[in-house]
């Protein structure tokens, strides 16, 4: 009996033994792991416009400590990146939040101006990041009161990446923000951004991604401008070798001082889009980065990085479906709306660089409408500047006449009335119930309105 309780306490001292050389041994496999991670992310990054150069990396066992240095391509500022880094595999700190203290690291940053700058001082932003065991990544950010001082609540932003499904999730929220300055003051109320994108076909990022602002005012020495109730929304999702997307789009009031419009609308689908080329095109992108980061002149690597783009271009497109569902603009003076669909014929790379062959593998097929007063008071716009150019060429002229202000209205509104009553003999326009309204279409290059051929020198004389 005696030899049994012997054997179960070595038992016992053995685990215990192993479970404090896998507490001491834990924490620097887990630096070690943060510290490759780290390393393989700045070589990525060397291909960007945003440049991190390690100024330091004081790897201990239990913590590290890192500095980094970012240089933003042909911006003159540089920000320091301070890293203060606790190993894993446990962190109590976790247990106040809910969450598992198993964790592969946590790391708190905070960003900063490379070099003193008078009346900015301290972060600009920090972050708090935890890495779990499983490499997946959770970061909130957060900023400081006297950078960035709130009505309120503070602004959040939260990064979430799951390895599993690699996936990325994004949250940010400002409730809201005054800034006054002496020659200009801003309000933004409200804003709000999110994103849900995931790992697809050909390894594109694909998901959905909606920002919101309930309102955003500026008011300064060029004059005021509102924004209110903002919203916009895009999914994109693989199909088999292609990706469909959506944006939509709606805006509750736009105002400045030339007036007002609200509220805008519309909603754009892009299907068919070639996954493959894609791809190619993302690479494209980040060889140009690459080279620029590497000392190449930037103009000439984005002008043949343009050219190879152009030359993937009918591969990109070559199933091509543009539907505008619908769209809506309403203004002081009427309402523009209607809806479209546009397809594309096959074509060569070298239609692609002249765009009179590129227009005639265009189908369009659109239905439009506008108020009466808006078309009417556009038309008269275009007529007195056609009128005063005129003016001013026949003033140069010996013996030219000058006409008053009133006089070139009231001719404006003779040659607008003029105008929309041809449209209407030849059948490019219908007025129903106050709305003037046309049937688009675009074929081999030709266009057509409401069926009938548009000579279109003569429409726009």
């Amino acid at each position: 009996m005696a030899r049994t309780g012997l054997k179960l306490v070595q038992v016992l001292l053995l685990l215990f033994a192993l479970a404090i050389v896998a507490a001491l041994a834990l924490p620097f496999w887990y630096g070690y792991r943060i510290q490759a991670s780290y390393e393989a992310g700045m070589a990525e990054a060397a291909g960007n416009p945003v440049s991190v150069e390690t100024v330091r990396y004081d790897k201990g066992w239990f913590k590290s400590h890192v500095e980094s240095l970012v240089t933003i391509a042909d911006q003159p500022v540089k920000l320091k990146l301070d890293h203060e880094i606790v190993h894993g595999p446990f962190y109590l700190g976790q247990l106040s939040r809910g969450e598992s203290p198993l964790v592969m690291g946590v790391v708190d940053s905070s960003v900063s101006l490379g070099e003193p700058s008078p009346g900015v001082s301290g972060p600009l932003v920090r972050f708090h990041t935890v890495i779990s065991p499983d490499g997946g990544v959770v970061s909130e950010l957060s900023f400081p009161e006297e950078i960035l001082p709130t009505s309120g609540a503070p602004v959040w932003g939260r990064i979430e990446y799951v390895p599993q499904d690699e996936s990325l999730s994004l949250q940010f929220h400002l409730p809201e923000i005054d800034i006054a300055q002496p020659m200009m003051s801003a309000t933004i109320a409200d804003f709000r951004i999110r994103a849900d994108l995931q790992q697809g076909v050909h390894d594109l990022m694909l998901g959905e991604a909606a920002l919101s602002l309930d309102q955003l005012s500026v008011a300064g020495a060029q004059g005021e401008m509102d924004i209110g109730n903002l919203r916009l929304r895009t999914v994109s999702k693989g199909r088999d070798d292609k990706v469909d997307s959506m944006f939509a789009f709606w805006g509750e009031r736009f105002s400045s001082q030339i007036g007002e419009v609200g509220p805008v609308s519309f909603e754009l689908h892009v299907n068919n889009l070639d996954a493959a080329t894609l791809a190619q095109i993302d690479a494209l992108e980040k060889e140009m980065r690459a080279a620029q980061a590497a000392g190449a002149d930037a103009t000439q690597a984005q002008m043949e990085t343009m050219s190879k783009m152009m030359a993937l271009l009918p591969q990109l497109v070559q199933n091509l479906e543009v539907l505008l569902p619908h769209f809506l603009v309403v203004t002081e003076e009427g309402r523009l709306g209607g809806s479209a669909t546009v397809s594309l014929q096959p074509f060569d790379e070298s239609a692609a660089m002249m765009p009179m062959v590129l227009l005639a593998a265009i189908d369009l097929d659109a239905d439009l409408y506008v108020s009466d007063r808006l078309l009417r008071t556009q038309f008269e716009q275009n007529a007195r500047k056609r009128i005063m150019q005129q003016q001013a060429m026949a003033g140069m002229e010996e013996g030219g006449t000058r006409l008053l202000q009133v006089d070139i209205d009231e001719k404006a509104a003779i040659e607008t009335e003029k105008q929309l009553a041809l449209f209407l003999t030849q059948g490019y326009l219908r007025l129903e119930g106050g709305m003037y309204r046309t049937q688009l279409a675009l074929r081999e290059g030709n266009l057509y309105m409401n069926g009938n051929p548009v000579n279109m020198m003569q429409l726009m004389q």
